[in-house]
């Protein structure tokens, strides 16, 4: 009697803990992310700088930041919004690349097991970042599938009486679109309204305090979390050189031309040694804007 009292304690105790369990961990490759999966968990990956970059400066996070930056210190001009203007224009022309080689791979084999596998982003259906652009998902689509990535393939079982009005404004081709929504609350949501609770939430994301909002929400559904730290694409853009970006950007717009990072420093030894990028880039702003050059949508 006091063995069964024993592993039934024992028993209430692990399950207990197991359900609020939830931990953050850095990743290295995918090829840690395999073994952490179990079936009936639901796997979510991020897309930009986890699925897919730039192959080149241009169009790459480091640069997407630059523009940011020095977007407020150039004259605001009507209907040219630098920032989304100019990185959808790339998002367009640069075909991307996958972060990691193995990651096609990766999804197949978890789809293969039934995993509930699928993809999240920031991007809005028919927004880019604060701006109305129709589709944004249809692009996120296809540059997910040229790189032989499909997550219609294992979409999750929605009780579309939940979640109806959320799917219909927020989902498309088995990615979750929230629409610089936070993540947390937005994702809580998803997974409230499904049919069947995952046995674990597992996201791969390159950023932590996306990550932090995820568990406390996971937390407070009671569902276990695992959130993979995933920074390899963060990491390589660290020597990022604006003047290349901004070369590239200029052969791109000007000459239909992409550049290599390897073409671009080519042409700044030649003719922009010395040159201050920040003062090319305003430059190259008054050249797009006087040229009505027809960028973005």
């Amino acid at each position: 009697m006091l063995n069964r009292f024993a592993n039934f304690f024992v028993c209430l105790l692990i399950c207990c803990s197991f359900e609020g369990y939830a931990e953050i961990r850095e990743l290295k490759g995918m090829d840690q992310v395999a073994p952490a999966v179990k079936d009936g968990d639901f796997v979510l990956f991020n897309v930009t700088e986890v699925l897919i970059t730039s192959p080149y400066q241009l169009g790459s996070q480091a640069w997407r930041k630059y523009v940011r930056e020095k977007a407020p210190l150039w004259p605001k001009q009507p209907g040219f919004n630098i920032h989304d203007d100019l990185t959808l224009y790339v998002a367009k022309q640069i075909p991307q690349q996958n972060v990691e080689s193995t990651t096609p791979s990766l999804i197949d084999a978890l789809q293969k097991r039934g995993v509930t596998v699928s993809a999240l982003t920031g991007r809005g259906l028919n927004e880019w970042y604060t701006t109305q652009a129709k589709g944004i998902d249809v692009l996120t689509h296809r540059q997910l599938q040229a790189l032989k990535m499909d997550f219609t393939r294992t979409e999750p079982m929605f009780n579309r009486v939940a979640l109806g009005a959320l799917l219909d404004s927020h989902y498309r081709y088995g990615i979750f679109f929230n629409n610089d929504r936070e993540h947390g609350p937005f994702l809580h949501d998803v997974v409230q309204g499904l049919e069947k609770r995952p046995s674990t939430v597992v996201v791969i994301d390159d950023k932590r305090d996306c990550l932090e909002p995820i568990e406390a929400a996971m937390k407070k559904l009671g569902v276990p979390f695992i959130g993979f730290l995933y920074t390899r694409a963060t990491a390589e853009s660290r020597a990022f050189n604006p003047m290349v970006a901004n070369v590239q950007l200029e052969s791109l717009i000007f000459s239909d031309k992409t550049l290599t990072d390897a073409e671009a420093t080519k042409i700044i030894e030649e003719q922009y040694v010395g040159t201050d990028p920040d003062q090319f880039f305003y430059k190259l702003l008054e050249k797009i804007y006087e040229k009505q050059k027809p960028i973005g949508y």
